[in-house]
């Protein structure tokens, strides 16, 4: 299909740039075939070499989930309420999924570009959900990004563009990068689709625009008639073109056109002094259900941090774990549940070097297999995350309005309330 395309439009003038497939992993992130499984057992056997080395990792002396030979694995799946999936072998098969759809993409992009070289991009889903896919990954093997963001609603929604755009502008390199997808008004996948208010399509697109984004593009251009969108939003609503909506569609073309006219297309934000790190693994593992809370979301802390700094007047930058953050001063570390020793050594050397570390709660309670080091809280890299802290915690109190016999929130000396994680420390260094 992607050659006959290619062949199509290759000489086509206005195809100036491949959009590869649409939105890997929002509705095709999982695969239980036949297929799957083997493809499944191949990933393991090349990252582990050894069955021993996957029975190690996952742990499968417990439960009695021992395995002789690869073609013993099978894909993770739901057994019924109350029962628990494997949490290492789930973290790999989120792994395995997300480097499958890489796979998937690259074999469409090279199909393409073998007869009809041109610059390529597919669209990311970085929002107010998180993101089911390792895009740290991604970003080295398009020509230019893009994402597709839809608002929420609630008085934290610019917060949510802000740090979603602010982490797709370091999956960009800290190039220009495009919204692919974003809607004029209301959605219509929402349990609730309100629309968006007088001036939002004008703040939301041009806020994308300050956070480094070189174009500003609709889903879709006319509202459908029929079909699973027909009530999503469009630039020609199902009124037409005399209403109020594209006109405001209209009003944003010319306000773009100034910024172009300004040449602000293709220049590039300044970097901040204080990175927020985001983990897509540790995202995946605070959504295990067999964590001390439920409560646990990685991505939602780190936009947490990030409306924080901008509260306060500053700014914060968001970058994946994997990514080079040894340029700036101070990083942070928002519920960033996974650290493998090669992560917690590179956090140690940053302070080491003179940097500034902050560690938010839960963070470095597993390494990357979901195992818990011993010798108290945090365990990460052998201890050597709870020893550059100087504290250790023996216990965690899980507080909330669930939590029988706990108050629901506890104040602290400063003034301001915890309502879901309290560490019982045991120790602290004098210093």
């Amino acid at each position: 299909l992607c050659r006959k395309m290619a062949e199509h439009y290759k000489d086509n003038p206005y195809v100036v740039s491949w959009h590869v497939s649409n939105e890997y992993g929002c509705h095709n992130r999982f695969d239980y075939s036949e297929d799957a499984e083997r493809a499944f057992q191949k990933w393991c056997e090349k990252k582990y070499g050894t069955i021993d080395a996957v029975n190690d990792a996952w742990g499968t002396a417990f439960w009695a989930q021992r395995m002789n030979n690869f073609s013993e694995i099978i894909p993770p799946r739901f057994i019924g309420d109350g029962n628990f999936m494997n949490p290492g072998k789930l973290l790999d098969w989120k792994r395995f999924s997300s480097d499958a759809l890489l796979d998937f993409y690259k074999a469409e992009r090279d199909a393409l570009l073998e007869i009809a070289p041109k610059p390529q991009t597919t669209n990311f889903m970085v929002s107010a959900g998180g993101t089911g896919i390792d895009y740290d990954k991604w970003g080295y093997d398009v020509d230019f990004v893009s994402n597709d963001h839809y608002f929420h609603e609630g008085e934290s929604h610019l917060d949510e563009l802000a740090c979603s755009d602010a982490l797709m502008d370091s999956l960009a390199l800290g190039k220009p990068w495009y919204v692919m997808e974003h809607s004029t008004s209301a959605v219509q996948w929402k349990p609730l689709n309100t629309r968006k208010r007088a001036g939002e399509l004008m703040r939301d697109s041009l806020a994308h625009v300050a956070m480094g984004a070189d174009a500003i593009n609709f889903f879709q251009w006319r509202q459908s008639a029929s079909g699973a969108e027909a009530f999503h939003s469009a630039m020609v609503p199902h009124a037409g073109s005399d209403t109020k909506l594209f006109r405001g569609v209209c009003e944003l073309g010319a306000a773009l056109k100034t910024l172009s006219d300004a040449c602000v297309q293709d220049t590039e934000l300044k970097r901040a002094d204080t990175a927020i790190l985001f983990s897509a693994e540790s995202e995946w593992a605070t959504r295990s259900e067999t964590l001390p809370s439920m409560k646990l979301n990685h991505w939602h802390d780190v936009r947490d941090w990030y409306r924080g700094y901008l509260d306060a007047g500053a700014r914060a930058d968001v970058v994946p774990l994997a990514y080079d953050w040894s340029g700036y001063q101070t990083i942070v570390l928002p519920t960033v549940i996974a650290l493998s020793d090669e992560d917690t050594r590179r956090i140690a050397d940053f302070a080491e070097n003179g940097g500034t570390v902050i560690v938010g709660y839960a963070t470095g309670l597993i390494d990357e297999h979901f195992h818990i080091g011993f010798g108290g809280y945090p365990g990460a890299g052998n201890g050597l995350l709870r020893d550059m802290l100087g504290i250790r915690s023996e216990e965690f109190n899980i507080l909330g309005e669930e939590a029988q016999d706990d108050p629901a929130e506890i104040g602290l000396s400063n003034g301001l309330t915890t309502r879901l994680w309290q560490n019982d420390v045991t120790s602290a260094a004098p210093d």
